[in-house]
């Protein structure tokens, strides 16, 4: 039987035990999700084929997962294609409304939104019907190449590798699309844009409250203000991120698709994402640029545009898997 000081004791550990979780679950509430959000459903892949090929001359850039289905986006033909990575079938989901399409992101009420590349804009498409839900203009020019797009918190975040800013596309409530005078343009500053492609991959750091762009020409990661557009560059411990391409964060683990070099940056980073250090890389000899990266249970998907063809719309295209988990 407990005396009135054990008792008393046992209160406070009981009570302070609840404020810490309260608190931590506060904290963790804050924290950004992971790039994929939806559930795999704990899919078995063990079964699933390592290389699937996709159609000729698709030019694949940009994948998404929803259970045991890849969502591929063709580079040089605009369309999204509906990849069963069980069989290996493909179909065209929606022929696109851009002649080209690189990064594209999957969000909870099975939404795709597609970076329209050289078209300079954003679409969304119903993932389960292909239905277009919306496109978004977001550059006037042809000094645009609109790369890859990202969720933080209420907004759509996208990147362009030819012009110095991100562009935002603000969620109303229950992720309700905006108009197209909602969508607002964010310079860029901390950042020198210099020949090439500059802004490519885009993610969130681990504590929701920023946003991770990688600078594919110089190699550069940067976190950067999705209010101001401030832009530092993340303490990499000297890794080589030149190539850097599509980006893929799990809790503290970043990877980077470094598409010439045929190779995945594992990195882990801080809480904050101010700094980073090399985990490990990660190569196969089916490794043909990959461009960017998605999960489903063990393996990791990527898609192999072959950047360095001169006739890629004679050429064939595959996307490859690879088993990883860190």
């Amino acid at each position: 039987m407990l005396n009135t000081t054990s008792r008393f004791i046992c209160t406070v550990f009981v009570a302070t035990s609840l404020l810490i979780g309260i608190a931590e679950a506060a904290e963790g509430s804050r924290r950004a999700p992971a790039d994929n959000p939806t559930p795999t459903g704990g899919i078995q892949t063990q079964d699933y084929p390592v290389t699937l090929a996709m159609p000729q001359g698709s030019v694949p850039e940009g994948i998404a997962i929803k259970g045991s289905i890849a969502f591929v986006t063709s580079l040089s033909h605009g369309a999204v294609y509906k990849l069963d990575l069980a069989t290996g079938a493909h179909e065209v989901l929606n022929p696109g409304e851009s002649d080209s399409a690189a990064g594209i992101l999957l969000d909870e009420q099975g939404r795709l939104y597609v970076a329209g590349a050289r078209g300079g804009s954003v679409q969304v498409i119903d993932s389960n019907h292909g239905k277009t839900l919306a496109n978004y203009r977001l550059a006037a020019d042809e000094k645009s190449f609109v790369n890859d797009v990202a969720r933080l918190n209420d907004a759509i975040y996208a990147t362009d590798s030819f012009a110095p800013v991100i562009y935002k596309l603000p969620l109303g409530k229950g992720g309700a699309l905006p108009e197209q005078t909602d969508i607002k343009t964010i310079p860029l500053s901390g950042i020198s844009y210099v020949e090439g492609f500059n802004a490519n991959g885009i993610s969130t750091t681990p504590d929701g409250k920023a946003l991770l762009v990688v600078q594919m020409n110089t190699g550069v990661l940067y976190r950067v203000d999705p209010a101001s557009g401030v832009a530092a560059p993340v303490d990499i411990g000297g890794t080589d991120l030149k190539g850097g391409d599509g980006l893929l964060r799990e809790g503290k683990t970043l990877y980077v698709v470094r598409n010439i070099p045929n190779t995945i940056a594992v990195l882990e980073l801080d809480e904050a994402g101010t700094t980073a250090r090399l985990k490990t890389e990660l190569k196969d000899p089916r490794f043909d640029t990959p461009t960017t990266i998605a999960r489903l249970g063990d393996r990791l998907y990527l898609p192999n545009a072959r950047l360095t063809l001169k006739d890629p719309e004679n050429a064939d295209f595959t996307v490859t898997a690879i088993s990883y988990k860190p």
